[in-house]
């Protein structure tokens, strides 16, 4: 899944700026799920969920209790060093908007309007670490001063909801607009209190998959379950191919409004279902499991956070210097959506190899005191 998102994110942002004139020639349609690739970071979400949420549970069952210390301290050796290298090679070979590098340094870039932003494809990062710092201690209260889990959860992704809605009617969102565009990345799109239901999607399949029955009773109910995969397999492929913006179809403005309210957060639960049929290994989520288990998906999964990281560099640098040029054909494109990975995955083994696994391997001195 780590492998099909970053492809897919990688594949977009080439689109984007390499075949930037097929946007608007008509030929999009041919890349509509191309086009539809920020929907790789929806993914990268749920899967940051899950394997924190993972962690955190089981840390607290083994030992009742949570390391603040040990969590943040293997959070800041997995990501920080590839990281900071990373911006340092975007300041020297980018060097756009590096008076905001401060806001990167200190991962709250996303609160800058996105044409401000140093290394503005960061902004998941910086999410990514407001939900570290925050949730851990919600867990931890939870645990201390709450008996339901399942209502804290519940409530949380209401919240989530919530929030979405209240800021698409706040900012007219589901109205078009010469502003639109602007207005709905600045103000939604890169908001932690508007995503954070997409992490909180994959911390709670790890809460349901370790630690309630839902397990035996997926496999239990074989249709039902099967039915629940197929819907939301239905729902991820539809949302891949809606076009861009909305308004396109003429739909009334409830419409409108549900979708830039909800359509992330079904997104994000159904990947969230289709991981726990893909754990369960019912309900179809056997034979996807091992399809998504294919074992040259693996070492592109393995490097798929420093080739998030150097993607966009490769891009950039690669037009200015002219290893890459602006694709004019759809035939073109098509030879860039492979090129362009290829070329990342191949300037990330460096980084993985000699930044990220080095440091990865201090974490193991952070190991927890068994009870």
């Amino acid at each position: 899944m780590r492998a099909l998102s970053v492809l897919w994110v990688i594949g977009y942002h080439a689109f984007t700026f390499v075949g930037r004139p097929l946007r608007h020639s008509g030929s999009e349609p041919v890349f509509r799920i191309v086009n539809r690739g920020l929907l790789g970071v929806d993914v990268f979400f749920v899967l940051s969920g899950f394997l924190i949420g993972s962690m955190l549970l089981r840390e607290h069952a083994a030992l009742e209790r949570i390391s603040f210390r040990r969590f943040y301290f293997r959070r800041a050796m997995r990501i920080l060093p590839a990281y900071y290298v990373s911006l340092a090679l975007y300041c020297v070979l980018i060097g756009k908007n590096v008076d905001t590098v401060w806001a990167n340094l200190l991962f709250v870039n996303n609160f800058i309007p996105d044409a401000r932003q140093c290394m503005n494809w960061a902004w998941s990062l910086a999410i990514e670490e407001q939900f570290y710092i925050v949730f851990p201690v919600m867990l931890a209260f939870s645990f201390s001063f709450l008996r339901v889990r399942r209502s804290f959860f519940l409530v949380l992704i209401a919240l989530s909801i919530v929030a979405r809605m209240a800021i698409v009617a706040r900012h007219g969102l589901h109205m078009p607009g010469p502003e639109h565009a602007r207005l709905l990345y600045d103000m939604l799109y890169d908001k932690p209190y508007a995503r954070f239901g997409e992490l909180l999607s994959g911390v709670i399949v790890a809460y349901a998959f370790g630690f309630t029955k839902a397990p035996e009773v997926f496999r239990r109910s074989p249709r039902l379950a099967l039915a629940g995969t197929t819907l939301a397999l239905v729902w991820i492929a539809g949302i891949s191919v809606v076009e861009q913006p909305f308004f396109k179809y003429g739909l009334p403005p409830p419409i409108n409004f549900a979708y830039y309210s909800l359509s992330t957060v079904v997104f994000a639960a159904s990947v969230a279902y289709v991981l726990f049929a893909c754990l369960c290994r019912a309900g179809g989520g056997g034979l996807l499991g091992a399809i998504l288990a294919w074992k040259p998906f693996f070492p592109i999964g393995q490097l798929s956070y420093s080739a998030y990281l150097l993607h966009m560099i490769v891009i950039v640098v690669g037009l200015e210097i002219g290893a890459f040029h602006v694709a004019t054909t759809v035939l073109a494109m098509c030879a860039y959506l492979v090129v362009v990975p290829v070329v990342t995955l191949l300037a990330s083994v460096p980084m993985y190899l000699f930044v990220e696994k080095p440091l990865m391997n201090l974490r193991e001195r952070s190991r927890p005191v068994r009870a």
